[in-house]
């Protein structure tokens, strides 16, 4: 499953069972409201959560500043997954 921000792989999370085995408990990330509709990756999901904590101290933005905000988060969360892939490249 891909992330609808970064457009990033999305982990699985596995835990081990009582026999010792790796055992897949979610493939299906976080949810990515507001940012965008869809499920997103954990590095994004911090993103969102910024995003949500933001929108609840910021009651009196307007439309057009709310959605400048959002643009700005979801902006940031690309560059940070950017920032690591090429961290992991050099």
């Amino acid at each position: 499953m891909k992330c609808c921000i970064c457009r990033g792989n999305i982990d699985k999370k596995y835990m081990t069972n009582l026999e010792g085995e790796e055992v897949m408990y979610w493939s299906e990330g976080h949810n990515a409201e507001p940012l965008e509709e869809g499920r997103c990756c954990d590095s994004c999901n911090d993103y969102v959560v910024r995003f949500r904590i933001f929108c609840l101290t910021s009651q009196t933005l307007d439309k057009k500043e709310y959605e400048i905000q959002k643009i700005l988060y979801t902006q940031a969360a690309v560059n940070h997954q950017l920032m690591k892939i090429k961290g992991e490249e050099e």
